[in-house]
């Protein structure tokens, strides 16, 4: 008889580098909208593994996520480890700021829609922007 918990796990791209860099690019752009000198950047720990590092306001985090094949997925994780970083723990406002509920406490959630990372209001669930591209509030 198999082993029900024996659950395959799924392989790692092979270009897990250029993920991680790309991903940490589109969050640095949307970070850089308040705050300037934020930045996500690939780093490696010393056994030569891949890992973003996020920077900024007195701030040095390491971001680990396991990468997926689908690179929107890989963004959102990014975006919401970003989000649960110690660089907002004085931010006295919701970021990014919901263009459709100003004066609300939510900000927009990051999610996953198909190819697409996009920054959505969490209410109403309208797209405001891809990730990456929040100054401009292109969809």
């Amino acid at each position: 008889m198999p082993n029900q918990w024996d659950i395959p796990i799924g392989e790692e791209p092979t270009d897990v580098e250029d993920r991680l860099t790309e991903a940490g690019r589109l969050v640095t752009q949307d970070l850089r909208t308040a705050f300037p000198s934020a930045s996500v950047s690939l780093a490696f720990d010393d056994a030569g593994d891949p890992f973003l590092e996020l920077s900024g306001i007195g701030c040095l985090t390491p971001i680990w996520v396991v990468v997926d094949e689908r690179q929107s997925v890989n963004i959102v994780a990014v975006t919401e480890a970003v989000l649960d970083s110690a660089l907002f723990d004085d931010h006295p406002t919701p970021w990014p700021v919901c263009p459709f509920h100003p004066l609300a406490s939510h900000s927009l959630r990051p999610v996953a829609r198909g190819d697409e990372a996009a920054w959505i209001c969490p209410e109403s669930h309208a797209t405001v922007a891809r990730i990456g591209e929040l100054a401009a509030g292109q969809v």
